[in-house]
């Protein structure tokens, strides 16, 4: 996608490729719903910013994967995987939702590459809804993967003087 342009009722997001796509705004337009993470032990959740629907009655959804290397546009049933969504990722949000949606695709126009810890999923969405480059998992498990390490290397350390 290189450019958006709002009208009354949703936005026409214009491809690289010369081709416009209409997604059309209800009520869950600018919602945050969430999924766990596929293939990970610690319940990780994967955020998206609900978009709309296009004419075909397709549901649109932002996020960001690690697979597709930045924040894209997808289909609900691309970015759902197969697995149960959930709703109410954030308790609230600072941005209203039309705002949620034009931060959330500039982000997408960006193309900002893709990051565990500094620009993952969590980190797109805390941007699009509250301005903080946020993500709860990293804030979560940075502190057990360092004490993690420091563990190792006191270990180690120690392995060394009883040698």
């Amino acid at each position: 996608m290189k450019s958006f342009s709002f009208f009354q009722d949703g936005v026409v997001l214009h491809h690289s490729n010369g081709l416009s796509q209409t997604i059309y705004f209800n009520a869950n337009s600018g919602k945050l719903y969430w999924r766990y993470k596929i293939d990970t032990i610690t319940n990780v959740q994967h955020p998206c910013i609900y978009l709309g629907k296009d004419a075909r009655g397709r549901d649109y959804v932002i996020h960001n994967h690690y697979h597709y290397g930045s924040a894209f546009v997808d289909t609900w049933h691309g970015f759902s995987q197969g697995q149960t969504v959930y709703d109410n990722y954030l308790p609230s949000c600072k941005n209203p939702p039309l705002t949620i949606i034009q931060n959330a695709l500039n982000q997408v126009i960006l193309k900002k590459r893709y990051d565990v810890l500094s620009y993952n999923c969590q980190t797109t969405v805390n941007l699009a809804c509250n301005n903080d480059p946020k993500s709860q998992s990293v804030d979560t498990w940075m502190p057990v993967l360092v004490a993690g390490m420091g563990v190792l290397v006191i270990g180690g350390i120690l392995a060394m003087f009883n040698e």
